[in-house]
């Protein structure tokens, strides 16, 4: 089994981080071997290397489950 820390690819969330090693150490230090990847717009920061990325977090938002009604259509 993988062990992976979910995060977004973004510049601006990895900028937090000084360099790619420091990213890398980050994860590392919870025993994670890699990045299942938050995609957020378009920018993917250089920081992120492609064998940093072992999945994709998909997003979900669940406009199909009737939340807040009191009958469910059959």
């Amino acid at each position: 089994m993988e062990y992976l820390i979910n995060m977004p690819l973004n510049c601006q969330s990895v900028d937090e981080f000084a360099s790619e090693q420091a990213l890398r150490d980050f994860y590392g230090q919870y025993r994670c071997q890699g990045i299942e990847g938050i995609l957020v717009g378009a920018d993917v920061s250089p920081k992120i290397k492609p064998d940093m990325v072992h999945g994709l977090h998909l997003s979900f938002y669940p406009t199909w489950m009737p939340y807040g009604k009191t009958t469910v259509p059959h």
